[in-house]
């Protein structure tokens, strides 16, 4: 394991992070790759249930998927952008579509993977989120 990768786990480890996910074969996936980093992870199947987890349950990060019942990530970040609005919030999406991207920016939400999750960029985008977080906090 590089230095990179340490430094990050060790970062992941100590953060909360809400997965919102409708799909049950993703979401079980999913989590087993993000057990790796996060010891606290708390899950919500839809939007609605992401806003009660977030206000229940502070977390430090959100990974939620953009199309789902009831509430879809997008709607869901917007309402919690009001909540808190320097949280990272990374959304999921099968379809690499622009303007879904551009609304997402529109809306203060910076990063955006594409499903099935790539390791490599899930990893970039957590370093990235880290520099920020110790950028933020050094000033």
């Amino acid at each position: 394991m590089n230095t990179d990768t340490k430094n990050l786990k060790e970062f992941c480890k100590k953060k909360h992070l809400l997965y919102v996910e409708d799909n049950d074969e993703t979401r079980f996936y999913t989590l087993e790759f993000l057990s790796r980093f996060f010891d606290q992870i708390s899950i919500a199947k839809d939007g609605i249930e992401g806003i009660e987890n977030f206000i229940q349950y502070p977390s430090d990060f959100i990974l939620a998927d953009i199309n789902m019942p009831k509430m879809g990530g997008i709607e869901m970040a917007k309402y919690i952008r009001n909540l808190n609005n320097i949280i990272p919030i990374i959304l999921l999406s099968a379809h690499n579509e622009e303007d879904i991207y551009e609304t997402a920016l529109n809306n203060g939400i910076k990063y955006y993977l594409t499903k099935p999750l790539d390791v490599f960029q899930f990893l970039t985008t957590m370093k990235d989120i880290m520099n920020e977080s110790e950028n933020r906090y050094a000033l």
